[in-house]
């Protein structure tokens, strides 16, 4: 849309966008909405897996109603529609068919048996410079 002829004038000048108004309301909420797989990839790693299952079924949820309510009228912009619409069905029916069993999941940031976290344990990890703070093995 940005690259139409006339878009960024019609969105400044008139504060309309395909006939619809846009407020700071609008503008806001939809910040707010589109941040949410951010924020998911961040929480799926973190939270229960009781809380992550309800989460990824809520913004897959939500995600879908986003895409559907704001249907694209130009043929490329409905392949990628499809695709997000294909793909939030996907991580809702993977995330339903997960079991509620805490007992059995522990997040996989915290575990400690990621594969990151056995890379960061490594003779070689301690030589590494890392963005992040890690703790490293003992003795060095």
């Amino acid at each position: 849309e940005y690259l139409r002829d006339g878009f960024i004038a019609e969105l400044a000048s008139a504060g309309t966008v395909n006939g619809g108004e846009v407020t700071g309301t609008t503008l806001l909420v939809s910040g707010i909405v589109l941040q949410l797989p951010l924020a998911m990839v961040v929480l799926a790693r973190v939270l229960p897996r009781r809380t992550n299952r309800l989460a990824n079924i809520m913004v897959a949820a939500i995600m879908a109603m986003g895409v559907a309510g704001t249907w694209p009228k130009d043929a490329d912009d409905i392949v990628f529609g499809i695709f997000q619409l294909a793909s939030l069905a996907f991580i809702a029916v993977i995330s339903y068919r997960w079991s509620n069993d805490d007992a059995t999941h522990e997040p996989v940031a915290l575990s400690g048996h990621s594969r990151i976290s056995r890379r960061l344990r490594s003779p070689r990890a301690s030589k590494m410079v890392f963005i992040y703070s890690v703790e490293l093995p003992s003795g060095v």
